[in-house]
């Protein structure tokens, strides 16, 4: 097995798959290009992700961050890219490239959960299936059985962005918290949309 030259001053990441039961190691090899090994019952050579999937060119002393996230049953990769932002790439049955982040996570500094217009106007659509509930912050598909039940989204359809957390766990926390029923008509009214976590005080 030939392992692309390794590039020097360039950081080093590892993690473990538990999706795919693996371990992966990914670098900045000698082309500049973000390099991935990774070892079933032995070790192989992986993706190059800037060539083989065209994945935005690492800057230069650029850190990569590799992590695997039990929620959406991802591998996430985070590095610097050449415009000196956060890219992500991610993985789920295949690599994709992933938003990013310094761009994208605009929207979230200004209170704004949409990645993108495409997905906004989706929502906004009565003809669509997608919906946002903003008092959990989730994303979803509605089931057309004539009931309100959903299937949340993780990513973004168009944008592939990676969508925020759900906050469904906190809100039924914090409902508690409070002493009160979830379906009592004494939860207050800023509980019924994003303002419970909006104008919350930092």
């Amino acid at each position: 097995m030939s392992i692309p030259a390794f590039s020097r001053a360039q950081a080093i990441s590892a993690v473990y798959d538990q999706s795919g039961n693996t371990n992966a190691v990914y670098y900045v090899n000698a082309s500049g290009h973000i390099q991935q090994l990774y070892m079933d019952t032995s070790w192989h050579v992986g993706w190059d992700f800037t060539s083989g999937l065209g994945a935005p060119t690492p800057a230069p002393h650029s850190s990569i961050a590799a992590v695997y996230d039990p929620i959406g049953n991802t591998n996430d990769l985070y590095y610097v890219n050449s415009s000196g932002h956060i890219q992500q790439l991610w993985m789920y049955t295949g690599w994709t490239v992933g938003w990013d982040a310094t761009n994208n996570l605009g929207y979230m500094k200004h209170g704004d959960i949409f990645c993108c217009d495409e997905l906004r106007r989706a929502v906004s659509d009565e003809d669509t299936p997608l919906l946002f509930v903003p008092k959990f912050r989730e994303f979803g598909i509605r089931i057309l059985d004539g009931g309100s039940s959903y299937l949340r989204l993780q990513f973004c359809p168009w944008s592939g962005a990676k969508l925020p957390e759900s906050l469904r766990d906190q809100w039924f926390d914090t409902i508690e918290t409070l002493g009160l029923d979830p379906s009592s008509d004494k939860v207050p009214p800023e509980f019924s949309d994003e303002r419970w976590y909006t104008k919350r005080p930092t």
